[in-house]
């Protein structure tokens, strides 16, 4: 079992929301009050919560959803290591990104604002 401090801070989709801070450097970037080329990184979410440490964080119930938000993380890390500066990219991937962790849009990245031709994968 969980212990009562950690299963208050998952939400109904089993997504710890304090992941959501991972994104705190990205978000100041995207406002303007920081350079790209300062962000670091951002850890996956397996990386963040060990599941050796965090068993009740990934489970069977929210796997696919823990594997598309690393999806997508690894995506925005790319940009990153590339030193790319398009906030439209930045910005349409992390909101996806909090719509698979929250299971809503926020109101920082709207839904109608989150749209990015991104090149089709081979």
């Amino acid at each position: 079992m969980a212990p009562a401090c950690e299963e208050e801070q998952r939400n109904k989709k089993g997504i710890n929301n304090d992941y959501l801070n991972e994104f705190n450097e990205l978000a100041t970037a995207l406002h303007g009050f920081k350079q790209f080329s300062a962000i670091k990184p951002l850890r996956l979410y397996h990386e963040r919560y060990d599941p050796a440490q965090h068993p009740y964080l990934i489970t069977q119930k929210n796997e696919r959803r823990v594997r598309r938000i690393n999806d997508l993380v690894t995506e925005i890390n790319t940009l990153i290591e590339r030193g790319e500066e398009d906030k439209d990219k930045y910005r349409a991937l992390t909101g996806r990104t909090i719509f698979w962790a929250r299971g809503a849009y926020h109101s920082s990245y709207p839904r109608d604002k989150l749209r990015y031709a991104f090149p089709k994968k081979p």
